[in-house]
């Protein structure tokens, strides 16, 4: 038997120690565990879902689940566990058989390596030396003695570890270089073995067992909180959690919010934790450059507490736990609302002093109801932000003077990159009906200017998955939107519209040659033009221009002949020439009527910031119908109040990972760039007893021509050393 064949003989031997194969059930199965084939396929699948899990965004709400992929579909990824891959029961049971399978690979194969590591094979045979590709022979003058002792002189001197044995009628010198290349295959299969553990540890199957049994229960947002929802420190080995801190908050707060699925788990620290100071340092450009936080943390058992400031990329470390400096926002400002009516400007203005992330109810009156009941509903103040930055080329507006940008200021930062610009506060907030269905609005409170108008934009969303509309809201001179809200007030209420359209036809006598004289009456043609007028108007409304020449295209007629059809297309020509002309005159109409309520006359001239309103609030109006909030909502920043977010986790497989890490790096550097080379030089007495003959021969576990090279010099080189300077090789 040749040393390699041994040496695979040794490897498939890989039940020692264990019941011999084939003889029980328990042999069987460790044979499947340590298979290679289970061991690929299990990490084949771990790589596939590390590939769903980074493109798939894991733990976003469920809510932006459904509205990315829809309920069907939401419903199948979510069975799957595809939206916390990384949790999910299948994917731990993975884990587990891997640490199962590469376990059993360890302690069969492990005990065989290091066996052979240590061997020095010394009682290899002539016949198979003969056979190794990298072998040569020559003769000796020198006794038996003296020429293994030259050889292993020589192959020390090369970095070899020798050992020589004397046999009956030979001996042999044996040498090996890196042979702790073996270890690379144990340190591979140690580190993914540790890799897999800190999975098991960090995917929290205490917790899930707990769950499974009804022993915790997931809180849901906007919900007391269940005391099954609360966890002791002992519940979770590891976790990942939220703390938000408000300046000037003086609570101790002891626990971290963990969203777990589609809720909230709360988790209880052994120490608690409060904001003394927080800072934001910012760039050039008006964007946040970094942030700090100074906390004060103090230990539930011995009562001592200590301060240490975190930023990002510098956590604080205390008692197994990790404190990260996360994000920061809003910790509760404080706002004056001014509430302008949208559809009856005879109610009054409503002033609120408010808290950011509160509630509050609105009594909406009648007048104010597009059904015209009375009820409530729930303003929701969900955010404000003091500061929005955008790209200047995104932004390309002309901005207000500096006596309204320091009226409505709410932060001292200027943006001096000209690359930027700082497009002023925004408030998001919420207005819930009482069956629960909400919109959600964002409202700048830095007006813009266009056209010499300045005005203020509403974003509004009608529903959480639906994309946002944009909304514009001309201001006077007064800086208020009342003129507006009354124009369009005017506009929207249709029984005026209808009275001005009939005074438009008559003064215009459009259709009076239909009409007897002495008759003031409209004629049934005064009456059918004056409903298309009405009609086309709010076709205006909704869609300007495009939606009077869509809804014209509904009664025209299509597939003439073509000389009637080019006579009808001039027709028609004429006949949309006529509803825009007639529309721009009722507007114009609605808007004097809403400049009288200031005190105009008709017969006053319109100054040309009158005029540029006009034109600015007829554009506003256009898709303004649907904005559905029964009021205007402007803001007054009171007080800023920041909040400092926290990150705090608990990792103990962390460690494990790492370790893992670092085991996996130098276990394959082992594998792939230790050679394993070994050397045999066999001294036997030649026939005619004169001298000795020598074999040398050579052999690597990554042969290539490098390594045969290498042999041929080494080869040559240890012959030169035994030899005497007279012998010829």
């Amino acid at each position: 038997m040749t040393v390699d064949n041994k040496s695979q003989q040794e490897l498939q031997d890989t039940t020692a120690g264990l019941p011999a194969k084939g003889t029980s059930s328990f042999s069987l199965l460790i044979e499947f565990l340590g298979s290679m084939r289970l061991a690929i396929m299990l990490l084949v699948i771990i790589a596939v879902s590390a590939v769903i899990g980074t493109v798939l965004q894991q733990n976003k709400s469920y809510s932006d689940y459904i509205s990315e992929f829809g309920s069907f579909w939401f419903e199948v990824f979510n069975a799957l566990g595809l939206f916390d891959v990384y949790y999910s029961w299948w994917f731990i049971i993975i884990l587990g058989f891997l640490v199962l399978s590469v376990s059993v690979c360890v302690v069969r194969y492990a005990p065989i390596m290091i066996r052979e590591m240590r061997e020095d094979r010394l009682t290899v045979k002539l016949l198979s030396l003969r056979a190794f590709k990298n072998n040569k022979e020559w003769q000796s003058n020198h006794s038996e003695s003296e020429t293994a002792a030259k050889a292993e002189e020589y192959l020390q001197s090369q970095g070899f570890k020798v050992k020589t044995k004397k046999q009956d009628g030979h001996t042999v010198v044996a040498a090996k270089q890196g042979h702790w290349n073996r270890l690379g295959y144990i340190f591979t299969h140690v580190a993914i073995l540790l890799i897999c553990l800190g999975g098991l540890i960090d995917g929290n199957i205490g917790l899930k067992f707990k769950e499974l049994t009804g022993q915790v229960t997931i809180g849901k947002f906007n919900e007391p909180v269940n005391a099954k929802s609360i966890l002791e420190i002992s519940d979770s080995m590891s976790f990942r959690g939220k703390m938000d801190l408000a300046e000037g908050d003086s609570k101790e707060n002891t626990f971290a919010i963990i969203q777990y699925r589609d809720g909230l788990l709360f988790q209880k620290l052994p120490f608690s934790v409060r904001l003394k100071e927080f800072k934001v340092f910012y760039y050039s450009t008006g964007m946040p450059k970094t942030f700090q936080s100074e906390i004060i943390v103090k230990d539930n058992d011995s009562g001592k507490e200590f301060s240490r400031k975190i930023s990002v990329n510098h956590p604080l470390r205390h008692r197994g736990y990790a404190i990260y400096q996360s994000t920061f926002g809003d910790g509760g400002s404080l706002l004056k609302l001014n509430l302008t009516p949208m559809l009856s400007l005879k109610e009054k203005v409503i002033e609120k002093d408010i808290k950011i992330f509160r509630s509050y109810t609105l009594d909406v009156p009648a007048a104010l109801a597009p059904n015209r009941i009375a009820n409530k509903k729930q303003l929701e103040i969900t955010g404000f932000k003091p500061i929005n930055v955008i790209p200047a080329e995104k932004s390309k507006i002309e901005m207000p003077g500096k006596a309204v940008l320091q009226e409505h200021s709410t932060d001292v930062r200027v943006v001096r990159d000209k690359k930027f610009r700082n497009i002023g506060s925004s408030l998001t907030f919420k207005i819930r009906s009482a069956n629960g269905q909400a919109q959600e609005y964002v409202n700048y409170g830095l007006p813009r200017v266009k056209d010499g108008v300045t005005y203020l934009i509403s974003d509004m969303r009608p529903k959480l998955n639906l994309p946002i509309k944009r909304y514009f809201f001309p201001l006077d001179k007064n800086n208020s939107p009342k003129r507006y809200l009354m124009f369009r007030q005017m506009v929207l209420d249709r029984s005026q519209v209808k009275k001005l359209i009939q005074q438009y036809i008559s003064q215009s006598g459009i259709g009076r040659q239909t009409q007897q004289p002495g008759n003031n009456k409209a004629t049934n043609i005064q009456m059918k033009i004056a409903e298309s007028i009405n009609k086309m108007f709010y076709a205006f409304v909704r869609g300007g221009q495009d939606a009077v020449t869509q809804e014209m295209r509904k009664t025209f007629p299509t597939n003439l002949r073509p000389e009637k059809q080019k006579i009808a297309e001039t027709q028609f020509t004429k006949t949309r020439t006529f509803f825009l002309s007639s529309i721009a005159g009722i507007l114009r109409a609605v808007y004097y009527d809403a400049l009288a309520l200031e005190g105009y006359n008709n017969s006053d001239e319109l100054t040309e910031f009158d005029k540029k309103f006009f034109v600015f609030s007829t554009q506003a109006l256009l898709r303004s119908e649907d904005y559905p909030s029964p009021y205007f909502v402007q803001f007054t920043l009171k007080k800023h109040i920041e909040s400092s977010g926290l990150q705090i986790t608990r990792a103990p497989g962390t460690w494990f990972v790492y370790s893992g890490s670092g085991l996996l790096v130098i276990g394959i550097y082992m594998m792939f760039y230790v050679l394993l080379k070994r050397v045999w030089v066999y001294v036997y007495p030649a026939n005619d007893n004169n001298g000795m003959n020598v074999v040398y021969a050579a052999t690597c576990n990554r042969p290539d021509d490098s390594v045969a090279e290498y042999f041929t010099v080494l080869g040559e080189m240890c012959a030169k050393s035994i030899v005497d300077d007279k012998q010829q090789i």
